[in-house]
């Protein structure tokens, strides 16, 4: 899979806050696999480092946009499946 984040153009040069473009291209990765994902799938996929993308998932954890499986996976959590009206595989 193609890093969402990296192939965007670069945020600042659209006057766009760093963190929440990062916390989007984390929300596009999650939801583009059909299973739940680890936090360096995701790093890879977004081409950050594993650290940002492990700050970004536990704040996006904590306000319920992802949820994470009993080995740490994380999925679409039950904010975001409202905000879209989809489902994702668990």
């Amino acid at each position: 899979m193609e890093s969402t984040f990296a192939s965007e153009p670069n945020a600042k040069s659209r006057g766009a806050v760093q963190s929440i473009s990062r916390g989007f291209a984390v929300l596009e990765a999650v939801v583009a696999h059909d299973l739940p994902v680890g936090v360096t799938e995701l790093a890879r996929q977004c081409d950050l480092p594993v650290g940002t993308i492990h700050r970004l998932v536990q704040s996006l954890y904590e306000l319920g946009y992802v949820d994470k499986d009993e080995s740490s996976k994380y999925f679409a959590g039950p904010r975001l499946t409202k905000l879209t009206g989809t489902r994702q595989k668990t």
